[in-house]
């Protein structure tokens, strides 16, 4: 009697099944035959999260079953593989570690074209064009080394088409003026601040940036100074009453964004439900609906 074959679209949705649930598990599956290969590799590469090289960098926060990947066996990867394969595979990147006149990350993102969501703790001047043409929806990342010698340009086409921006700056002379372009952002419905840096401009960001739907201001575990300075706001009632504005402990900024990437439950998610009951009337106005905060 002849094994029974599965429907070849039933064998490869399930082979896809199991490449998603546990990624770092594909290249196990990459030599069962190789039509499994050419399913599930594109899925190896979906989220790539780069290993810092130098020791004492910053190391991401370890997803269980998802894999991370070291700059030169990448490369290596990248130059064996025609350019439309890393564009149609990789949607997500994290770029935790930036050197100093970075040629390979610079290989990288040009490899990668057709990544939506970035995540790199600073975007030097020199990785501007390698950003440019890319249709990036989602980026974390500090700007201030960006436009260093000059104010920041938020209609610079990098921001064309973003959705959700997380700023992690943290500038030492803040001026409102400055950065009240981020408004200028056509598309923006999504916006993070780190701390209390820029506080002065949220309620503006939030009266002038229409398409606005939700602003997160996240905060450590030291988290009672910015509470109460938020719910005193007596200069400008706006901000704690505004539903769109959260505020959110979020210590694990790199293991929070994989989660996203991988499952799309993260802050942002969070900051939505929290708006929904709002929107809703499932809770009332007060600002305490608002803070969301690990006990």
């Amino acid at each position: 009697m002849a094994p029974l074959a599965l429907p070849i679209d039933l064998e490869r949705e399930i082979f896809e099944c199991a490449a998603l649930c546990r990624p770092v598990g594909i290249p196990a599956l990459m030599l069962v035959a190789w039509r499994v290969k050419t399913w599930v590799e594109p899925l190896l590469y979906r989220t790539i999260v780069l290993w810092p090289t130098h020791r004492f960098a910053s190391m991401p926060e370890r997803i269980d079953r998802q894999p991370t990947f070291l700059r030169k066996p990448l490369i290596q990867v990248i130059k064996s593989k025609p350019a439309s394969f890393f564009h149609d595979s990789v949607r997500h990147l994290m770029i935790p570690e930036v050197p100093e006149n970075d040629t390979e990350g610079q290989f990288i993102l040009s490899a990668c074209t057709g990544v939506e969501d970035l995540w790199i703790y600073q975007l030097p001047p020199y990785l501007l064009p390698f950003t440019r043409n890319l249709p990036l929806r989602r980026l974390h990342c500090g700007l201030t080394e960006l436009f260093v010698s000059k104010d920041v340009d938020f209609t610079h086409p990098l921001f064309a088409n973003i959705t959700h921006l997380e700023l992690i700056d943290s500038p030492k002379e803040f001026d409102q003026e400055k950065w009240s372009g981020l408004a200028l952002i056509p598309n923006l419905t999504h916006l993070a601040f780190n701390g209390l840096n820029f506080l002065s401009l949220w309620a503006v960001l939030l009266d002038q940036c229409r398409s606005l739907r939700l602003l997160v201001c996240l905060v450590g575990s030291s988290h009672s100074e910015v509470i109460l300075s938020l719910a005193a706001r007596q200069d400008d009632e706006r901000l704690p009453r505004d539903p769109r504005f959260v505020v959110m402990q979020c210590e694990e900024f790199e293991k929070d964004w994989q989660m996203g990437a991988h499952t799309g439950e993260d802050y942002w998610a969070r900051g939505e439900a929290v708006v929904a009951k709002h929107r809703s009337g499932e809770v009332d106005g007060a600002f305490r609906h608002n803070v969301l905060l690990r006990t």
